[in-house]
């Protein structure tokens, strides 16, 4: 189910930037587009079509996949990489790759999942609970946290 859904978005992703590929080539061949002098130090030797596929790459919307667990994103990504449209993608975060606590990056890879988790149930985690003083700051109470002001 979780796999047709993605695969859904990214097929329309994949049209979306075929649409604005052919829309933008034809603003450019009818003297409507100009790049700016940015756009154009991508390289001297660029064609117009590798600065419009440029152009549209970067412009076109991010697809993010969020799941509670590492396992079921692992599972997700191993079965896009099977599926005909393999996006590039990376797994941004979870206990195993962001935790910074001492006493947990020391253990063995298979055992920090769990020893993470132990450390901030039984409220022992100080960089964790550092992340919780951040989110009852007044400033931020009323407002949902982004990604980036944590």
């Amino acid at each position: 189910k979780t796999l047709c859904l993605v695969c859904s978005t990214l097929a329309w992703r994949k049209k979306h930037v075929r649409d604005e590929i052919e829309r933008i080539s034809l603003l450019f061949e009818n003297g409507q587009l100009e790049f700016t002098q940015e756009e154009m130090s991508f390289s001297s030797s660029a064609t117009p079509s590798q600065l419009i596929h440029r152009k549209v790459m970067r412009e076109a919307p991010k697809i993010i996949y969020a799941s509670r667990t590492h396992s079921q994103l692992s599972q997700v990504m191993e079965e896009l990489k099977n599926c005909p449209y393999a996006p590039k993608a990376s797994v941004l975060g979870s206990r195993k790759q962001l935790c910074i606590n001492p006493s947990v990056t020391n253990k063995p890879s298979n055992t920090q999942g769990n020893h993470c988790r132990k450390l901030v149930s039984q409220h022992k985690c100080r960089y964790a609970h550092k992340v919780q003083d951040f989110k009852n700051h007044h400033d931020f109470v009323d407002e949902p946290l982004a990604i980036e002001e944590l």
